[in-house]
């Protein structure tokens, strides 16, 4: 009897223990269900224990009225974390735990909470339902924009340039990046996390030919690609950059776009074309009333220019430009006595140069002369 009584109590505790294990097992998997109108991108977060702590993982793709699959977490769990966001990265679904992701990809962090991270998300805690299960139901009236989406088309028959500008999530002034290509007939779509009631951007064509520009003013680097915080009060003095004046396009809810077209461009239409007619390499500077602020003269360089090449570097209203250039060695120079400026070796843009001081790191003072210009093709040829 007393056998038969330990063989029961046995029994029983292997079956409440496979009966644990079982519900451990089915409550170590989650799941999110997308109940918006968006599709979404969807990572997990959970507690295990002292050793790796907060788990982040991710990403697992929900379409509208679809859900993710199934997760299998690392341990079992009480509760689960989760943070979205919406394929086109402007909308989130966002809770109040601050842990690590990566945007860059695939990932699953151990210490998700305190470990140096670049990017922390605020991720949504979700109970088991009725049933023990962990889904998350994420829905539209729960979601959070986080940034604004700006799409400008591209209606001319060239490629434009563009500069963007917005306030950032620091809401310090408002910031500035590019230059980004948007070849002829084509559309891009640009997403700028912090506020979203405005875009700002600046466009042209190559050479200036077309440009689109408002009122609000904005520092920018103009030989290369950039990152600019605060470009509404930074000097813009160090002979890389430039003001430019940006147009401020509205947006509703978080979206616009904006048709980039040759009627609704400033057209200069005096083409300013360089060629090389020396024997050697040579590097031409040109100065000219800036024709969008009018505050001054501007000056850029150095193009380089091989022999016998040619190049559309710049376009202007109709009157006085200014030219210089210079072999590699400075060997051979035209210069003139018509405008004293700045120049430098590493390329430059000097806007208002004809007050400058040229006392800056590799600036030096140079020698325009004049050449007029008349409405179409302009073409100097040094010799």
């Amino acid at each position: 009897m007393h056998s038969s009584r330990s063989s029961l109590v046995t029994a029983l505790a292997a079956l409440a223990l496979l009966l644990m294990s079982t519900a451990a097992r089915a409550a170590t998997k989650a799941k999110a269900c997308n109940q918006s109108t968006t599709g979404m991108w969807v990572g997990f977060g959970y507690y295990v224990d002292d050793t790796a702590k907060w788990v982040t993982t991710g990403w697992w793709w929900a379409d509208p009225n679809d859900c993710t699959e199934s997760v299998r977490l690392r341990a079992d769990v009480r509760e689960i974390y989760v943070f979205a966001n919406s394929e086109s990265d402007d909308v989130e679904w966002q809770g109040a735990k601050s842990l690590c992701v990566s945007m860059d990809g695939a990932f699953e962090y151990d210490n998700a909470e305190n470990r140096p991270c670049a990017i922390k998300r605020l991720f949504k805690k979700y109970g088991p339902d009725t049933g023990g299960n962990f889904t998350a139901a994420l829905r539209d009236d729960e979601a959070t924009r986080v940034a604004y989406s700006f799409t400008l088309c591209n209606k001319t028959d060239d490629y434009v340039s563009i500069a963007l500008g917005n306030a950032p999530e620091t809401g310090k002034g408002v910031s500035s990046d590019g230059w980004y290509v948007i070849d002829a007939g084509r559309c891009e779509t640009y997403v700028r996390r912090g506020g979203y009631d405005n875009a700002y951007f600046y466009a042209q064509t190559p050479a200036r030919q077309l440009v689109w520009h408002g009122q609000v003013p904005l520092c920018t680097r103009y030989h290369d690609s950039f990152e600019l915080a605060a470009a509404d009060s930074t000097e813009c003095k160090d002979g890389d950059s430039e003001r430019l004046p940006f147009t401020k396009v509205p947006l509703a809810k978080g979206v616009g776009f904006y048709d980039l077209t040759a009627e609704g461009a400033h057209a200069f239409k005096s083409g300013l074309n360089l060629c090389n007619g020396y024997s050697e390499d040579i590097y031409p500077a040109i100065a000219h009333l800036d024709g969008i602020w009018m505050n001054g003269i501007l000056a850029r360089g150095f193009w380089r220019l091989h022999p016998g090449e040619c190049k559309l570097v710049d376009s202007v209203a109709t009157g006085s430009v200014y030219l210089y250039a210079e072999t590699a060695d400075v060997g051979k120079v035209w210069a003139g006595k018509d405008l004293s400026g700045c120049v430098r070796n590493e390329g430059f843009t000097f806007p208002g140069v004809e007050h400058l001081a040229c006392d800056g790191k590799g600036e030096r003072r140079a020698g325009f002369f004049a050449w007029n210009v008349s409405e179409g093709a302009n073409v100097y040829k040094f010799e």
